[in-house]
């Protein structure tokens, strides 16, 4: 399975690396920094006819290109429709988790950190949609 992770925090894309690979050994995941990179990415994926990934984490504070421009463009391209969608986010803003959960594409809105559990849930998520 194939598992993108958006997040400017090296930190958090290691500390998910490690928690889904302990999950599974068949993850592979690609992370980038900015809203940008990834996208880029998702449409180098489209071109090429490889899998694309079917979970995606995005964290909205991101350099270049945040993650609401990162899930706009992605949503109008319909690029990520057999992914499933994660807000990964440090915000407690109450208007960042209601924007969130008002986009048909987005599952939910995580606070960081994110536990064992959660990681055991998304990657279950993911497997059982595709």
């Amino acid at each position: 399975m194939k598992i993108c992770i958006v997040d400017d925090d090296p930190i958090f894309q290691l500390l998910a690396k490690k928690q889904f690979q302990k999950i599974a050994g068949d993850i592979d995941t690609v992370s980038f920094t900015n809203g940008i990179d990834a996208y880029a990415y998702f449409r180098s994926v489209e071109l090429t006819s490889l899998s694309m990934p079917k979970l995606l984490l995005v964290d909205l504070n991101l350099p270049i290109m945040n993650g609401w421009q990162l899930i706009d463009k992605l949503r109008k391209t319909c690029l990520t429709e057999n992914t499933l969608i994660y807000i990964v986010s440090s915000s407690p803003a109450i208007e960042d988790r209601v924007r969130s959960l008002s986009l048909t594409c987005v599952k939910d809105y995580l606070m960081k950190p994110i536990n064992s559990q959660q990681y055991e849930e998304l990657y279950r998520a993911a497997n059982v949609a595709h």
